[in-house]
């Protein structure tokens, strides 16, 4: 008894080239919207580095050439290390207007001269205080300034260097701000002590209380208290803009081709 065989098969393609103007796609495939056409990939030159696209090439592959040269985006270590000269001088240097500012917005105590010396004129005076909570106020708006303005402004140099140059230039700018702060009205102050009678009333130069900076630098300069609030502010701002940053250098795209 012969049985027929329920299997079709379909031919294979041959394996011979098509000629002129038949198509080199197999038999089943279709130009259907669910399977379009393939588009030609270009040729790159050579040398020419692919971006990357939808034809499949794959970012920064040199087609062609010999050695492939990488760097990160950004300057250089000398770039940034001057980059962090300059941001340290400019904040530092930012600490004579601070130190202005603070001498227009804070309190003064009143003292009133006695035989012997100077007295509160209030038992309880709560000036010095106002004046460090001034000295803290202009602190963290200039940290947070300094810091944006570094990571916006100094986005090639982004990195150690720039947050070094920013704690220590604000460190700078808090002696700076206190000497300056200090010094408005002190030469008339110590001319009315020496001269005025018992019983009049003197305007105490500006001073910090929370905190161990002196004057003078060689006294026991030690920046610590509220004359530490904008090292800590800009250290602290300049970081979390690290910490959200999408990139692993800092600086944008973490690699790109050298030309």
């Amino acid at each position: 008894m012969r049985v027929s065989n329920p299997f079709h098969y379909r031919a294979l393609p041959s394996s011979t080239p098509p000629s002129d103007g038949e198509s080199d796609d197999p038999p089943w495939a279709s130009t259907s919207p669910r399977n379009p056409p393939r588009e030609p990939r270009p040729v790159p030159e050579p040398g020419q580095v692919h971006s990357g696209n939808a034809s499949g090439a794959f970012p920064g592959i040199a087609i062609g050439a010999d050695t492939a040269v990488w760097r990160n985006r950004g300057g250089s270590v000398r770039g940034s290390v001057i980059a962090a000269l300059f941001v340290a001088l400019a904040v530092a240097g930012s600490g004579i207007g601070i130190g202005k500012i603070w001498a227009e917005l804070a309190p003064r105590v009143m003292l009133i001269k006695v035989e012997g010396g100077l007295v509160y004129a209030e038992s309880e005076p709560e000036q010095p205080i106002a004046a460090d909570g001034w000295f803290a106020i202009l602190a963290v708006g200039a940290g947070l300034l300094f810091a944006v303005l570094a990571w916006i402004l100094l986005s090639r140099y982004r990195g150690v260097a720039i947050l070094l140059g920013l704690v220590l230039g604000s460190l700078a700018a808090a002696w700076l701000a206190y000497r300056f702060g200090h010094d408005v009205g002190l030469a008339e102050f110590r001319r009315l002590r020496d001269s005025a009678a018992v019983g009049t009333r003197l305007k105490a130069p500006l001073a910090l209380r929370i905190t161990d900076l002196r004057e003078q630098v060689t006294k026991a300069w030690r920046p610590t208290g509220v004359a530490a609030i904008q090292a800590l502010t800009a250290a602290f701002f300049y970081t979390a803009f690290a910490g959200f940053s999408g990139y692993g250098s800092l600086r944008g795209p973490d690699q790109v081709p050298v030309d």
